[in-house]
């Protein structure tokens, strides 16, 4: 039983390891306050990332939205388009037929086009030649 009494120098020792406990225990919950600190600025950040993934998920659905919008009225639009389509060939069906029957009546009048844009060629050289002559005989100087 004499062994169990503690010396002033083992409560010293006692004292200074309580104390450095306490520092060190101090410093733990400093080191969590930060850790609880910068979790609340990462809780705080999510949360605003998860507001903005909410709403581009809203911008989303309402592009899905508008695209099948789009696609249905696209689909109505292309079958007016095949009704138009199918109307159309059958009126070039009947003016080939017509055209056919006029031929022609048109080949006569693309030849007299012809002869009178020639007509109007030539009469425009003759023209041409004829003001260079001019020209020549007044101002031989100026042209060689």
């Amino acid at each position: 039983m004499g062994e169990d009494k503690l010396t002033r120098d083992d409560l010293v020792l006692l004292m200074e390891s309580y104390r450095n406990m306490i520092t060190m225990h101090q410093t733990i919950l400093d080191q969590t306050n930060k850790t609880i600190d910068k979790l609340n600025i990462i809780a705080s950040k999510l949360d605003s990332l998860f507001s903005k993934q909410g709403n581009i998920c809203n911008t989303m659905n309402n592009i899905d939205e508008k695209i099948n919008t789009t696609i249905i009225e696209t689909k109505t639009n292309n079958d007016k388009i095949d009704n138009i389509s199918i109307n159309i060939t059958k009126n070039l069906n009947d003016h080939e037929k017509k055209s056919i029957e006029e031929h022609s009546k048109l080949t006569n009048k693309i030849y007299i086009g012809w002869i009178g844009m020639v007509t109007i060629i030539l009469s425009l050289i003759g023209l041409g030649i004829t003001l260079t002559n001019i020209i020549q005989t007044n101002f031989p100087t100026v042209i060689p």
